[in-house]
């Protein structure tokens, strides 16, 4: 009798709870449905967004090597425009960039990679566009401005930027901090990395013949 009447008051209790309850339940099941519905298009849109990226950047490659890449520009201009959060843009970028330090377009080349190195989606990308601006900023005479951007180096680029900050301040005479910054670059850089003999080289002759910027601006693809 007891067991019968606690069932009873068990089932009672779950139609209360339930008459109480009901229509938030519902709603938890449709919203939750819907979100499954946002997510996925939310997720074709993505690959759609990706996909139209990847399709503006061949395009971009291929005026790059047709009537001179005088297309390329504008190619370029609209994946930075509306592919901006895709790497595309900013290899697009990085690739005019060259182009323009190879013509002695630094003010150009400048431009593109501040705006890489301001809006680039990949952490890599804009420490390689941070690198590459100190080298044409020192090109153009701003050793200050292209020191200061080799300041905080990123983790895997402490070598490469300190080495970078050896060459400019080889090249202003003051060899300390020439010399600090080539040993910072060879502590940081792999051992069997090519660059530890270059930068070994540098260490040795710093009083002989001080780096040129043209000769660092030549950024490598």
């Amino acid at each position: 009798m007891s067991d019968a009447y606690g069932d009873s008051e068990e089932l009672e209790a779950l139609r209360h709870w339930w008459s109480e309850n009901w229509k938030t339940l519902v709603a938890g099941v449709v919203i939750g449905l819907i979100g499954v519905g946002v997510w996925q298009g939310w997720t074709r849109y993505q690959a759609a967004h990706r996909m139209a990226a990847a399709n503006l950047y061949a395009d971009f490659q291929h005026a790059l090597t047709q009537d001179k890449g005088a297309g390329a520009p504008a190619v370029a201009q609209k994946l930075t425009a509306d592919y901006g959060g895709t790497p595309y843009a900013s290899v697009a970028s990085l690739k005019l960039a060259q182009e323009d330090v190879s013509k002695s377009q630094y003010a150009a080349a400048a431009e593109r990679l501040q705006w890489v190195a301001d809006h680039g989606d990949d952490a890599g990308l804009r420490s390689v566009a941070r690198l590459r601006l100190a080298a044409v900023l020192w090109q153009e005479g701003k050793d200050m401005d292209a020191l200061a951007k080799l300041a905080h180096p990123p983790k895997n680029f402490t070598g490469l930027y300190a080495e970078l900050r050896g060459d400019i301040q080889a090249s202003r005479g003051d060899k300390a901090a020439a010399r600090s910054a080539y040993e910072e670059a060879l502590a940081a850089l792999p051992q069997d990395s090519a660059e530890r003999t270059t930068v070994q080289a540098k260490l040795s002759g710093i009083a002989v013949a001080p780096p040129t910027a043209a000769a660092s601006v030549a950024v490598k693809p």
